[in-house]
């Protein structure tokens, strides 16, 4: 869970706050990457439980909620991660 974060930390560092609107960028990027990833998972859910397929091997709805739950979090985090100007220094 912690991978994207460091990641971006070292992204941060290596590029010496020089291009601050990259890192924006991809910060963006990223917390709308895990919001689709989430909000996809949720429609699957509902889906699940309206009509309870049998090609999802899925056992319980909830399952569903804990996985969506783990990509918002990693959304709103990525969107509340400082980044700072001289983060190389």
């Amino acid at each position: 869970m912690f991978v994207q974060v460091i990641l971006l930390n070292r992204f941060v560092r290596e590029t010496n706050g020089k291009s601050k609107s990259r890192i924006m960028k991809t910060k963006k990027l990223l917390m709308r990457i895990f919001s689709v990833i989430a909000l996809l998972i949720l429609f699957v859910a509902l889906i699940d439980f309206i009509f309870t397929p049998k090609f999802l091997i899925v056992n319980h709805v909830v399952n569903y909620f804990h996985v969506a739950n783990s990509f918002l979090l990693l959304a709103i985090f990525t969107a509340l991660y400082p980044v700072e100007e001289g983060a190389g220094e």
